[in-house]
C-alpha cells in the first residue's frame, strides 16, 4: 500500500530522528489515522520501534526488552526491575 500526502510530516520527523541531539516530537490525532504508521514509515531498519500497551510496567518493560534484543544481542536476556 502506498503511503500518501505525508511528505512534510515525514520530513520533519526525519530530521529530528536523524538529528545529533534528541529531541521530543509530539504526534496527535484521532484513532486510525495514520500516526504509527507515520513512524514506521520513516524509521530505518537499525531503528527500535516500540508501542507501549496499557498493561502493568513489568510487562511493558520485558516487552522493550524484547523489541530492543531484536537489535542488540543479549539485551533482552536481563530481567530490568525499574525503567532506570
Amino acid at each position: 500500500m502506498e503511503f500518501l500526502n505525508r511528505t512534510r510530516e515525514k520530513q520533519v520527523l526525519a530530521r529530528s530522528i536523524s538529528g545529533e541531539s534528541g529531541s521530543l516530537v509530539v504526534i496527535w490525532g484521532r484513532r486510525r489515522c495514520g500516526k504509527s504508521t507515520l513512524v514506521r514509515n520513516v524509521l530505518k531498519s537499525t531503528d527500535i520501534y516500540f508501542m507501549a500497551q496499557q498493561t502493568d510496567e513489568t510487562i511493558q518493560r520485558e516487552q522493550l526488552a524484547s523489541a530492543i534484543g531484536e537489535k542488540i544481542y543479549g539485551f533482552d536476556m536481563m530481567v530490568y526491575p525499574t525503567w532506570e
